[in-house]
């Protein structure tokens, strides 16, 4: 029974000099700082993976695809499925400052787009029954 008490008294003198939660902090401590640290390489990675290569060469605004525009800065794949939608209702853009009809696109994100876009001739009209395939005829017909 003696033994029981001592051990008691162990513990509870441990307890009452504080040693224990002494341990408690520093151990808590350690697993918070670690935490913090995985957090901030985290954060860090995240960023730096978020951010894309801006193209080498503008895009035209009037034949890029969705996938292409991606590649803009601060353009995701609604706000490039926007800006193809918006062509293809309104027909080819005559300026640059014409997104600004996009929702999602503000004047200070068409600055940062500015030097990697342009406006250039539209895509040629590739329709099945479009009198630009005629060619394709004349083929047929030596064919016969």
């Amino acid at each position: 029974m003696v033994s029981r008490r001592r051990a008691r008294t162990t513990i509870g003198s441990t307890l009452s000099t504080g040693f224990a939660p002494f341990v408690m902090t520093v151990f808590r401590s350690r697993i918070e700082i670690t935490s913090l640290i995985t957090a901030i390489v985290l954060f860090l990675c995240s960023n730096a993976l978020a951010q894309k290569a801006p193209p080498t060469q503008p895009l035209n605004l009037n034949t890029a695809t969705i996938a292409q525009l991606e590649t803009l800065p601060g353009i995701g794949p609604n706000t490039a499925k926007s800006i193809i939608d918006f062509r293809n209702r309104s027909g080819p853009f005559q300026r640059i400052e014409d997104l600004l009809a996009i929702k999602g696109i503000s004047k200070s994100k068409l600055e940062k787009l500015r030097p990697y876009v342009t406006v250039g001739p539209a895509a040629p009209n590739r329709h099945p029954d479009s009198p630009h395939q005629a060619s394709s005829s004349s083929n047929f017909q030596k064919a016969m």
